[in-house]
């Protein structure tokens, strides 16, 4: 079928194919968005399809020794399920508390002792942002401390006093 221009001379599938570029295009666009909305999930609902198929074999086990009771199989399973999964988020939190009533402790009693880094941290960028005594920043334009006063603006802060480094 050969395109036949029309009176204008405009061949008649110009606008047939501008409309299905349109077309396609917002459906892609729609799908992209889609995806986007689902990316969160992902994830949570492949470990779930891995825990189904790994744990299908013991439900049909446990479901033929409890005499075909497929629901009853089911809760079980359900259940084995969930404790196995809140026993590490129990121990988990009871460590976070444990670790909290401890640091809260220890800064009542004004007895934490933070240790100090180790040397190589001279070395890494540090952005300056609160300005000296005479109200100007102590650098240049791009924010980042000369390295002989990183180390000494950072101990500065920390300790609030003058401190010498090598």
């Amino acid at each position: 079928m050969n395109p036949t221009p029309d009176s204008s001379g405009v061949n008649e599938f110009q606008p047939q194919a501008l409309e299905i570029t349109i077309r396609i295009g917002v459906v892609l666009f729609l799908a992209a968005m889609c995806f986007q909305i689902l990316r969160p999930f992902l994830v949570p609902v492949l470990w779930g399809i891995i825990i189904a198929v790994a744990v299908f074999p013991a439900y049909q086990w446990l479901e033929s020794a409890l005499n075909g009771r497929s629901r009853l199989a089911a809760v079980c399973v359900s259940l084995v399920l969930l404790v196995l999964l809140l026993i590490p988020v129990v121990l988990l939190a009871d460590t976070l508390v444990d670790a909290v009533r401890s640091l809260a402790e220890r800064l009542k009693n004004d007895t934490l002792e933070v240790p100090l880094p180790p040397a190589s941290v001279v070395t890494w960028p540090l952005y300056y942002l609160k300005k000296g005594g005479n109200g100007n920043f102590p650098t240049g334009s791009d924010g980042f401390l000369e390295p002989g006063l990183r180390a000494k603006a950072a101990i500065y802060e920390v300790f609030e006093k003058e401190v010498t480094v090598n």
